[in-house]
């Protein structure tokens, strides 16, 4: 039993830990988690251990976690207006209307 609540402490605490990702307005989540990720309180996909026996033609190994969700836009659906390849493609021909 004293095994299940510590483990809901961590879970807890962690979860506490990475509420940043849902917060809507205020500072940038990217700020927070560049500040997090040097005080050392987590780690980026760099930093988490590959296992070596999973390493091929030059990949470093496959992690035993997911990454995705520990970046600072997970929660906020974050969008390069500018990543919009088939619109900037259309404008190069014209294809964006002039106002008059």
């Amino acid at each position: 039993e004293h095994d299940v609540s510590s483990r809901r402490k961590n879970l807890q605490e962690d979860q506490e830990l990475w509420s940043f990702q849902q917060k809507v307005g205020g500072d940038d989540p990217l700020k927070t988690w560049t500040q997090l990720k040097a005080e050392g309180k987590i780690k980026s996909s760099s930093d988490i251990e590959r296992d070596p026996t999973s390493s091929r033609l030059g990949s470093e190994g496959l992690q035993e976690i997911r990454t995705d969700d520990k970046l600072p836009y997970i929660d906020q659906g974050y969008v390069d207006e500018s990543a919009d390849v088939l619109g900037n493609f259309k404008n190069m021909f014209g294809g964006k209307k002039k106002k008059e």
